[in-house]
């Protein structure tokens, strides 16, 4: 299964484009690059949209693009620099690395140009939606009805009963339930939905793979049943900002939200405020003996009984009863440009309708790093080479052999693929005496696991391009006569 999904060419460059500009692709970078955010990459795709190119166009033009950018905010304190964008779009190869391992995941990328984009995120937030939403699970369930659950992450008995109460009543009416994946409510309620036969999204906080593999979401994975998805790279560690700002998509994602257990601080007490502000959904609140729930009440926010679990009637009469709020609480920022954003500037109108009516989507494989390699050959110079064991997944290999490969590339590494292609021709920018160890390569590829590496190693042994040096797993490479 290809894991990287997509419905034409240009969208699967749009997409490499988005990932380089937006994207973390190992925990190194988290110190060392800073990827455009939301409202800055909204910025520079309207720059783009005017001047008639794609993001596409930086895998082809980046030169020429880059020679005629200027900031359209050079009033602001850090403007978006050429120099900043030409460093990350020369991450290519650590992007191929990062996909080959998120892929062997099972981790879905969506980009904002993509027709399974949720729509809601699209029309809430508009310049300020995440470019790249990372998944693990079921992606048709965006398209289902859900109820939100938030609460703290301390609880007792009592609070716990009420979320596995409101839970089963919710799944029985055919809900589906959105929550945090967070200790506490979240993973009640979660974990409550799964076991009594439902459907869940999760909206992590932290590493996307670690939560994945969690002993209570691993079966729902494979049954389709659990959407997991970040807004940050896959790997990513808990941050207290993600926590917060992964709330409003709690909410825009759930027909009607229910807050268990809330402080009058944090991310549950921030997201219900926010909630109240924008009007987004209706806020159901326990009337417990909570400081902050009886806040939120008093704020607008409607008071539902601990022994109230009829949660489709709650909604629909909290639709009728949702009170309204003044001009000034309800006027919200305005959004930094004054283009129409629902539909994404770089997405067809064949995708734009397709919002209105969901189906089953063919997969097929995304030209992943065809910028990873350092310049285009004639095709008719690369003769094939014998079928060789590829290190991903079957259905791609079409898609592959169309892939122009460098005049450096040898007859022997046209049939590897692009993720060992790209692995090898980093072992050629090294001095041809270079000993070569997995676990040295995994230090300078931190996208890459030791497993990986040693598979990748061992091919290229097969291929006669890396000599393994005795019985250590140690290798050097061969030096071919296009390479003198």
């Amino acid at each position: 299964m290809n894991t990287f999904t997509d419905h034409n060419p240009n969208e699967g460059k749009v997409l490499q484009a988005i990932l380089l500009l937006c994207s973390y692709f190992n925990s190194n970078e988290v110190k060392n690059v800073k990827p455009l955010s939301p409202t800055e990459y909204s910025r520079l795709a309207l720059w783009l949209h005017r001047n008639k190119y794609t993001p596409a166009d930086f895998l082809t033009k980046k030169e020429e693009i880059l020679s005629e950018w200027v900031d359209p905010r050079s009033d602001f304190k850090n403007p978006i620099s050429a120099e900043r964008l030409n460093d990350l779009l020369g991450r290519a190869a650590s992007m191929g690395f990062a996909l080959e391992k998120w892929q062997q995941q099972n981790v879905h990328i969506i980009s904002r140009a993509s027709r399974q984009y949720p729509k809601v995120i699209k029309d809430q937030f508009e310049d300020t939606r995440p470019p790249i939403l990372y998944c693990i699970g079921n992606k048709e369930l965006l398209n289902n009805k859900g109820v939100g659950f938030v609460g703290s992450r301390k609880i007792d008995k009592d609070d716990e009963e009420a979320t596995k109460g409101y839970v089963s009543d919710a799944v029985s009416q055919g809900y589906m339930i959105v929550s945090g994946a967070a200790k506490g409510v979240d993973e009640t309620a979660m974990i409550t939905a799964l076991e009594n036969g439902g459907t869940a999204i999760g909206i992590v906080a932290e590493s996307l793979l670690k939560i994945a593999t969690n002993k209570h979401y691993r079966q729902a994975i494979q049954e389709g049943r659990l959407l997991l998805i970040s807004t940050t790279y896959p790997e990513a560690r808990f941050s207290a900002g993600l926590a917060m700002g992964r709330n409003k998509y709690i909410y825009v994602l759930s027909e009607g939200v229910i807050v268990i257990k809330s402080g009058t601080d944090g991310g549950t007490w921030t997201g219900a405020n926010e909630n109240l502000k924008k009007q987004w959904v209706p806020l159901l609140v326990r009337d417990i003996d909570e400081e902050g729930n009886q806040q939120l009440i008093q704020k607008g926010g409607i008071a539902i009984s601990p022994n109230d679990i009829n949660v489709e009637e709650i909604i629909h009469n909290s639709l009728l009863k949702t009170p309204t709020i003044s001009e000034s609480d309800s006027k919200q920022a305005e959004p930094m440009i004054q283009d129409m954003f629902t539909t994404d500037l770089f997405s067809s109108s064949e995708e734009s309708e397709s919002q209105q009516k969901p189906e089953t989507r063919k997969e097929v494989a995304l030209p992943l790093v065809e910028q990873a390699v350092k310049k285009e050959a004639q095709k008719e110079a690369v003769k094939p080479a014998p079928q060789q064991q590829q290190p991903i997944e079957k259905d791609s290999e079409s898609h592959i052999e169309q892939v122009q490969l460098t005049e450096e590339t040898t007859v022997q590494t046209a049939e590897l693929g692009l993720f060992l292609d790209a692995f090898y021709q980093q072992l050629l920018a090294s001095p041809s005496d270079t000993t070569f160890t997995p676990k040295m390569l995994a230090t300078a590829h931190p996208e890459l696991t030791e497993s990986i590496i040693k598979q990748w190693l061992n091919t290229l042994d097969e291929q006669g391009l890396v000599k393994r040096q005795g019985r250590k797993l140690a290798y050097k490479r061969i030096k071919k006569d296009s390479q003198i």
